[in-house]
């Protein structure tokens, strides 16, 4: 059911239906079996509930690990400031780069609309950007990736100065 009613992130289609359809199966077989005492209820419970983290951790977590990685944009970032370059980022930082990539420096916070500003003093710099668009639309970017519900791009200034709709 998620691809029909989340159709935000790429890998939700990635998901096989088959892992939802023994969701439910688990479900009917809980609720037609009535146990006879009601001391079976929180053994069955508990079943169950392992077998939803189960199946949640292999059919769902399995697929959209790759969208929540951050480990090759960190190396990325990490690697551009010690070859001296200020790294940026056009979204809100919650620090998620910094742990995976060691980064001794931290990410520049730009305002709202301050990128394009940004990118015309820096043009070898890099700037980090979250957006909904298709990563086709930008093939200058230094680095891509499929982030959480939409990609993850790290461009140079001058890229960003040549695809300024990639900061919409």
């Amino acid at each position: 059911m998620l691809p029909l009613v989340m159709d935000a992130a790429a890998w939700i289609n990635d998901i096989p239906p088959w892992w939802g359809l023994l969701l439910i199966v688990l479900a009917l077989l809980l609720l037609l079996q009535r146990p006879l005492q009601p001391s079976d209820y929180p053994q069955r419970l508990t079943l169950f509930s392992v077998a939803v983290i189960a199946i949640v951790h292999i059919g769902v977590f399995r697929v959209a690990a790759p969208a929540y990685d951050v480990q090759s944009a960190s190396h990325v970032i990490a690697s551009a400031q010690a070859a001296g370059r200020t790294v940026a980022i056009d979204a809100r930082y919650h620090g998620q780069f910094g742990f995976a990539g060691r980064l001794t420096q931290p990410l520049l916070q730009l305002e709202a609309d301050g990128a394009l500003a940004w990118a015309a003093h820096h043009p070898q710099d890099y700037l980090v950007v979250i957006t909904r668009s298709a990563v086709e639309e930008y093939p200058k970017a230094v680095f891509t990736q499929p982030y959480r519900s939409g990609y993850l791009l790290i461009l140079t200034g001058d890229a960003v100065i040549n695809a300024a709709a990639v900061l919409h």
